[in-house]
């Protein structure tokens, strides 16, 4: 048997070379993902509109930006970026790049359609093996309607910039050193760069010190992996708050030197890594423990709803009390999706859901402004305006008229609504809203749809609040406006930038003189609201948290109202949303008490009517510049705008002392002599625990806007320049593997075949929006059997995208050759032919996004394949001409994919492919062929990071010639083990493709053209159940226990029936010349039944590379498992490029070579 025994000669060859491969394979870097039958998936960025690109120039920054309304945003930005620059440089001690892009967007809308981030649909791409992503070179913003928010990304980007160069290094070198050997924690460097920005404020304790209430049995540990960026801010602030605020670049730069998390604390503080975790618990629990003996609780018979508190990554939000206080409306959001309920406050206080939309998508956050929900002033009519199908409704539920009203925003009205509020009479409506980059109050008439500007200026003007019942009638709301009236128009070099302030205007007289209800200079004011019939009220952060302010007035000398507030509560956590309900003349305040969201109503409390003021006293960590803070003596907080209204009837219970060191400012190994050039901090809030006597280095959240307010004239001036395309690198790759690129069928006229492991160097451009990318690549096997190139150009700039990718392949394998004469006799058989197939594709792609998670791919492609055999002897060399074929390749997918990774291995969500094929030869007449197929794949969460894998495949090829489907095995299975039986003669292949995971059995344990198969995989991370703190090495961090049952079969035909499972071959199958054969030999093995395999393995990385072990059995009796030993990722795909098919005929001739497939006699 000519064939056995070319494979008894080559297997041992095989098995030396695959070892010697495998030692090189392990000592690159990072992880292969290899694939022997790739389908792949992707989600999407949805382009609705075309953006006209230019940009400006400074000194550091190209600053692009789109539309006359988003120019004078990019002054803004240019003025902020330059100013920042150097503060930021000096906080952390790196350098800034000398040129850097700033893209920014005029809405949040725009910016879901940036390309930006993106990942590309290229299998290339998507395999990090051997991979170098370059420190970017771009940052996105986008108006969110409030000015000082933009500048807050704009620092938190650049700092992130200047961190990246700081740990991953500037030259090529330092990034690939540090890429491999740095693996800290997200909660560190996200952490670090929230806390240089913000500082610990007021939002910061609140969202901390409820997150630990609402999970008092979690550890540290647990909290940063579900909550990186607040978990480590607080873990930096413990280490500023006892250590001083020089070990806090000490620390950074130790983890940077060290590499290794447990070393850097243990060398900086003296603590190892869980006992740092178990310190920073205990730390805050004392310190909210002293907290709590000065402060008051809320009064819990006033409470009327308790809201738990979701224990999942669900967010609820947006708590609103109808004005009976009968009924709650709130909004939850989770994975995408929302829903928002209205829950009775009395009897079983039942919750409905109203309305639900979005779209399943794991990678989705929740949306930041919608739904937005206001109540009339009766209780009986709630609006909600949302978002579906990318258009902005508003419904409006009637409950006297039992109806519903719905309408449709037109686009050209708003990009955004930002907040809303029904007027006195009901038929009008109040919205804050952006349009062309500006913030604006707008009033909405619902009949008629029609929109009347209240205000038009660069201020932005948010939270409106309509007011009624009382001796004025209008709207207060907050804005950075630097005057009290509606013409306050900003200076030609003005920006605005200025703190946000209550005001109030009045929609009897129209006039446009606005009464200001605060002078807010530090700190954050919010939620202006009426408060009775003559008062107003807001919540405000002064001391550490939010408490709700009165409003009260005073008259001038010139007999004008004068306004100035005072406090009213002194809680021991913070307010986080209150409203006045005129209907019942009470105030609802809504908190968090440990698990739960406690709705309270209470009666209205005006100072020197029923009440005092409150003394409120600032928070242990909101208290600066004092060494060894004593709580014993607490700092009082100011009021705002008005005299200090002492509670003299209060009394202040001493609480335990909480000792805080004094550090200077980031000292370390980078200090730098002190500055005189720059501005001093002005807001104590902020990162500065102590004031800092040796080096004045502004804080990046304490600097007010002073400074910044008017812009230089040179910004006004920038001229624009039209955006021109320019290529920089994105990545580049060289790795060592054997990953099938860009199709998944070889031809029929060999032995399936793993591809050689092979050396591959992959480049790749985008351009500056990332809207098209460059990518090239070649591959070189190293037993030298051939070369692999490709090219590919993608282009996403708009909702349609597409790419066209030029290919080259070079495959050398050895067959068995049989030589037949034109009778068909068998001349001769030469078990070692060296067969070279070379491929060139050229194919076109148009990929259609419905949304973010659907779509339609549609491919076209040109395919020519050449096979040609090495003249060995003179039967090759007689038919040594090549054989040419000519493919057209077409194939169009539906593809659904949510799924996000939660670590290496792990999915959470569903993908799902519907895809059919059809391929014409051109060479030959009726040569045409079909496949069409479903996969589907779910990734279930069972607790934490384990998960549960279900995957179900199916497939049928059909025409004039078909697809052998080789099933058994894995994916990657390195030393592969085969059976021998090859298709049935009976059934025209033109190709072939290994269906996997069937384990327990070896490759070509089924085979047909059509297969079906369930995996199920419960895949658990070991470590994460016994170490609670993080894990930098990775193959600890990355082992996976797997136990699997696997269950599939391949037959022909549609369905599998008993004669579609059954193969039959007759032998001989040539005449062998000069011989007369008078019998011949039909075999039937036995009828291939569905195949079921199980057992267990092992998953980690190991210098690099993610790899299998697994032990499997299967149902048919062996006591022995097949053990397999494989790379890459369980089932693993990326987003897919379709490079079609490769289909090898041979063609008839007087003189004609058939390879044999498995027995040739």
């Amino acid at each position: 048997m000519i064939m056995n025994m070319k494979k008894q000669h080559s297997s041992s060859n095989h098995y030396w070379i695959s070892l010697v491969v495998f030692i090189l394979v392990l000592f690159s870097s990072k992880a292969t993902q290899a694939q022997a039958y790739l389908e792949t998936f992707g989600q999407n960025r949805v382009q609705l509109r075309t953006f006209d690109w230019r940009f400006f120039n400074t000194h550091h920054f190209k600053i692009y930006h789109y539309d006359a309304a988003g120019r004078q945003l990019a002054r803004y930005v240019a003025e902020q970026a330059e100013k920042d620059i150097k503060i930021i440089e000096k906080k952390l001690g790196g350098r800034f790049p000398e040129r850097f892009n700033i893209v920014l967007y005029n809405s949040f809308e725009d910016y879901r359609q940036t390309n930006i981030g993106r990942k590309q649909s290229s299998a290339v791409q998507d395999n990090p093996s051997g991979r170098v992503d370059l420190v970017g070179d771009k940052l996105v913003v986008y108006f969110t309607g409030v000015h000082t928010d933009v500048h807050r990304q704009l620092r938190a980007g650049m700092a992130r910039v200047v961190m990246e160069r700081m740990v991953f290094g500037e030259s090529l070198k330092e990034m690939v050193k540090n890429a491999v050997a740095l693996d800290l924690p997200a909660w560190v460097t996200t952490g670090y760069i929230a806390y240089l920005v913000d500082g610990w404020d007021t939002e910061s304790e609140t969202q901390w010190k409820n997150y630990l209430q609402a999970n008092p049995n979690k550890s540290y540990y647990q909290l940063s992996e579900s909550n990186p960026e607040l978990a480590g801010k607080a873990f930096w602030k413990f280490i500023a708050a006892n250590y001083g605020e020089h070990n806090v670049k000490n620390l950074l730069y130790t983890m940077q030197m060290k590499t290794k998390l447990n070393k850097a604390l243990e060398q900086t503080i003296g603590m190892k890594t869980q006992q740092t975790f178990d310190s920073i618990l205990h730390f805050y629990q004392q310190v909210y423990a002293a907290d709590a003996q000065v402060l008051q609780q809320p009064d819990s018979s006033q409470a009327i709803l308790e809201i738990k508190v979701p224990n999942d990554r669900t967010i609820l939000r947006n708590i609103q009390v109808s004005p009976r206080g009968h009924d709650v409306a709130y909004v939850t959001w989770l994975d995408g999706e929302y829903q928002v309920y209205i829950q009775h406050t009395t009897g079983e206080q039942t919750k409905i859901p109203i309305i639900s939309g979005g779209i399943k998508d794991y990678n989705e956050p929740p949306d930041p402004n919608y739904p937005i929900m206001a109540w009339n002033n009766t209780g009986y009519k709630l609006a909600i305006i949302y978002k579906r199908n990318g258009k902005t409704r508003l419904r409006i539920y009637d409950g006297l008229k039992s109806k519903i009203q719905e309408m449709v925003i037109p686009p050209n009205r708003f990009d955004r609504v930002l907040g809303a509020t029904f007027m006195e009479d009901d038929l009008r409506l109040v919205f804050s809203a952006i349009k062309k980059s500006q913030t604006d109050l707008y009033e909405f008439r619902l009949k008629g749809a029609k929109l009347t500007k209240i205000t038009n200026d660069v201020w932005d003007d948010i939270q409106p609040t309509y007011v009624s019942g009382g001796a004025r009638k209008g709207i207060v709301f907050l804005s950075n406006r630097t005057e009290p009236n509606l013409r306050a128009a900003a200076a030609i070099n003005e920006l605005p930038n200025g703190p946000m302030n209550a005001f109030f205007y009045d929609t009897k007289t129209k006039s446009t003189q606005l009464l200001m209800l605060s002078t807010i200079t530090k700190g954050s004011i919010s939620q202006p609201i009426p408060y009775g019939s003559d008062n107003f009220a807001f919540l405000y952060d002064t001391s550490g948290i939010v408490n709700k302010y009165v409003v009260l007035f005073g008259r001038t000398t010139k007999n004008m109202d004068s306004a100035f507030s005072v406090p009213v509560t002194n809680y021991s956590n913070s307010i986080l949303s209150h409203q006045y309900n005129p209907a019942s003349k009470k105030a609802v305040e809504v908190m968090q008490d440990g698990r739960n969201y406690q709705v309270y109503f209470n009666p209205i409390q005006i100072p020197e009517l029923n009440t005092t003021p409150k003394e409120l006293f600032k928070t242990t960590l909101s208290q600066t510049s004092v060494h060894n803070l004593q709580i014993n003596n607490p700092t009082p907080a100011t009021t705002n705008g008005g005299p200090v209204v002492s509670n003299s009837s209060s009394t202040v219970t001493p609480n335990p002392t909480v000792h805080l060191q004094s550090g200077s400012v980031f000292q370390s190994e980078f200090s730098e002599s002190p500055s005189t050039e720059r501005p001093e901090p002005t807001d104590t809030n902020a990162i500065v625990l102590q004031e800092d006597t040796t080096s004045k280095i502004p804080e990046l959240s304490s600097l007010t806007d002073e400074d910044s307010f008017l812009v230089d004239s040179t910004y006004f001036k920038m001229k624009a320049k039209p955006y021109r395309y320019s290529f920089k690198p994105d990545y580049f790759s060289f790795r060592l593997d054997n990953t099938i690129l860009f199709t998944k069928y070889q031809p029929i006229d060999q032995s399936f075949a793993t591809p050689p492991v092979g050396a591959m160097l992959t480049i790749s451009l985008n351009d500056a929006f990332e809207n098209i990318k460059l990518t090239g690549g070649v591959r070189l096997p190293i037993n030298f059997s051939g070369m692999n190139y490709f090219l590919q150009y993608e282009n996403v700039t708009r909702r349609l995208d597409w790419s066209v990718l030029l290919l080259r392949t070079e495959n050398y394998q050895k067959v068995a050759v049989g030589y037949t004469d034109s009778s068909n006799r068998l001349v001769y058989v030469n078990p070692d032919q060296i067969q070279k197939t070379i491929t060139n594709l050229v194919q076109g792609t148009a990929i259609y996004p419905l949304d973010r998670v659907r779509s339609i791919h549609l491919h076209a492609g040109l395919r020519q394949d050449n096979i040609n055999y090495k003249a060995q002897d003179i039967y090759a060399l007689v038919a040594a001409n090549p054989e040419k074929k000519y493919w057209l390749l077409s194939r169009a997918e539906y593809i659904h994919d949510n799924t996000i990774a939660k670590a290496l291995n792990i999915y959470n969500g569903l993908r799902m492919k519907i895809y059919g094929e059809y391929f014409y030869q051109l060479t030959k007449p009726n040569g045409g062929l079909y496949n069409l197929g479903i996969d589907v794949r779910y990734y279930k969460k069972i607790v934490q990071n384990t998960i549960w894998a279900t995957r179900f495949a199916y497939a049928h090829s059909g025409g004039n010639k078909k697809i052998n489907y080789v099933m058994g095995g894995v994916d990657n299975w390195l030393f592969a083990k085969q059976d021998v039986l090859g298709p049935s003669p009976n059934q025209d292949f033109g190709f072939q493709a290994l269906t996997t995971n069937l384990r327990g059995y070896k490759q070509n344990a089924r085979s047909g053209n059509s297969y079906g198969i369930v995996n199920s995989e419960l895949r658990v991370p070991v470590l994460p159940y016994f170490v609670k703190r993080p894990i930098q090495n990775a193959t600890l961090k990355n082992l996976q226990l797997v136990g699997f049952l696997d269950v599939g079969n391949a037959w022909n035909g549609w369905i599998p029936t008993d004669d579609n499972e059954q193969r039959s071959y007759t032998f001989p199958q040539y005449q062998v010349a000069g011989q007369s054969n008078s019998v011949s030999v039909t075999v039937a093995p036995p009828r291939m039944d569905i195949g079921v395999g199980y057992g267990v393995g092992l998953r980690t990385m190991l210098l690099g590379y993610f790899i299998r072990l697994d032990a499997a059995w299967n149902i048919e009796g062996s006591p022995k498992p097949i053990w397999y030993f494989s790379l890459g990722t369980d089932f693993w795909s990326s987003k897919e490029t379709f490079l079609g098919s490769r289909l090898h005929h041979s063609d008839e001739a007087s003189l004609r070579r058939s390879i044999h497939q498995q027995y040739c006699y």
